[in-house]
């Protein structure tokens, strides 16, 4: 885990774009303290209305995007199945 974070901050100190894709289906407090931790460390998040109800009892893209924030991740793409996708900036 070390390993991949170490990478990550290198990734970010040159600028590179980081996209994460959570794809969470069950959720654990040490889950949550990871993902977190992993949207602290990129830029776009690309995850599903699934994804965010289990981490935050939300499919709100608007909420979401606002939790996303404070990690400062600066896009959501964000999937709903059949429905039209969301993007937020």
């Amino acid at each position: 885990r070390k390993d991949l974070l170490d990478f990550l901050d290198r990734a970010m100190q040159t600028e590179a774009l980081i996209v994460y894709d959570p794809n969470i289906r069950n959720v654990n407090p040490e889950v949550k303290r990871k993902v977190e931790e992993n949207f602290a460390h990129c830029h776009v998040v690309k995850a599903s209305t699934q994804d965010f109800s289990q981490l935050y009892n939300t499919s709100c893209a608007n909420e979401i995007f606002v939790i996303l924030q404070r990690f400062g991740v600066k896009v959501l793409i964000l999937t709903d199945g059949e429905n039209p996708t969301v993007l937020k900036t």
